[in-house]
């Protein structure tokens, strides 16, 4: 596992020589240190990682038992590598704790703003409302103009038929 500098954050670091036992053997203390802290810990969707997939997240938390870590679904990610993000969803249903939206060809592995791509955010939207999902929603945008990316694809979103309430920055 791998400390950020400056930040509160640990980023496990597995890369494709670890073992299928290497994320079970580095998250056996996840959750003590946040019990009663007010803290949480999420476990992120990655075409990298050794847990890209969400029956695979599904499966490592439920076989360690980890009741109370979340899932961090990245609908780009889970294009990258061939799933389709509201399978994904409906996999991780109770599990999941933050969705990121981006936008994507199908196979590709990138984070562009949505509509330029090939994913499809009504029927991701409408998982969402199925599973009555109230968690964050995060735009993540890699542009070279990200405000824009971010604007537009909030609208376009709403558009799609998402609905957005305001946070307590608004």
């Amino acid at each position: 596992m791998t400390p950020t500098a400056g930040s509160s954050r640990v980023v496990p670091n597995w890369g494709p020589s670890a073992s299928a036992s290497a994320p079970a053997a580095a998250t056996r203390l996840w959750p003590g240190p946040t019990t009663g802290r007010g803290l949480g810990v999420g476990l992120e969707n990655h075409p990298q990682g050794l847990l890209a997939d969400a029956a695979t997240i599904r499966g490592f938390l439920d076989a360690e038992e980890y009741r109370d870590v979340g899932v961090i679904y990245d609908v780009a990610n889970a294009v990258a590598i061939g799933e389709d993000p509201v399978a994904g969803l409906a996999t991780l249903g109770p599990r999941l704790r933050a969705v990121h939206l981006s936008d994507s060809p199908l196979g590709q592995w990138r984070h562009d703003p949505i509509g330029s791509g090939e994913i499809d955010f009504t029927a991701i939207g409408g998982e969402l409302r199925r599973q009555a999902y109230e968690g964050p929603v995060v735009l993540e945008i890699l542009s070279d103009n990200p405000l824009q990316g971010l604007i537009e694809g909030a609208q376009r979103l709403v558009r799609d038929g998402w609905s957005f309430q305001q946070g307590p920055w608004s």
